[in-house]
């Protein structure tokens, strides 16, 4: 990351990071939705927005998921509000 800011140059490095660290949630979702289909055939996976994880890109972290519940919870994050009057 230091050598992209100083000479503006992206290293695939940060790309394939960037991609492993997004793919835990999708794994684990595909995972548990294959078990679910096992158990119980024609039940939905549903999905709540994550907790505490503000760089969640939905149409990745979701992309598997039959519903999703983006409702956002902010308990203890102070969240800067910009108020148009």
């Amino acid at each position: 990351m230091k050598s992209a800011k100083e000479t503006g140059e992206w290293s695939e490095v940060l790309e394939t990071v960037g991609n492993r660290r997004y793919s835990f949630g999708v794994e684990a979702e595909r995972n548990f939705h294959e078990l679910l289909n096992k158990l119980a055939p024609g039940t939905k996976s549903a999905l709540a927005g994550p907790y505490r994880t503000i760089d969640t890109y939905p149409p990745i972290s979701f992309a598997g998921a039959d519903e999703v519940d983006l409702h956002y919870q902010a308990e203890q994050i102070s969240v800067a509000v910009r108020l148009l009057a």
